[in-house]
């Protein structure tokens, strides 16, 4: 379960309902950071097997992961009339 203040932040960035956490291909974990309100971005660390931060995902405030595929990553995006496009991605990792 989210933290009050991260679920009011999601509800305006990219949408409610947006996990904070996703298992990933290859035993990685892709964890959402709280955001910062001040920066219009979502952040995502990704977490290898060992616990290590591998990399950090950034994207656009609109944009949010929603799962993944074998190799492929999901996306939903919503624009300024709340309106959802789920995309998929190729995912490099």
């Amino acid at each position: 379960m989210s933290p009050p203040f991260l679920g009011f932040a999601t509800s305006a960035m990219a949408g409610p309902g947006t996990r904070t956490a996703f298992p990933a291909p290859e035993g990685r974990l892709v964890v959402r950071r709280a955001p910062d309100l001040r920066v219009l971005e979502n952040r995502y660390d990704l977490v290898d097997r060992e616990g290590r931060l591998e990399a950090t995902l950034i994207l656009p405030a609109n944009e949010a992961i929603v799962g993944f595929g074998r190799n492929s990553v999901y996306l939903v995006e919503t624009d300024e009339f709340d309106l959802q496009t789920l995309r998929r991605h190729p995912w490099p990792w």
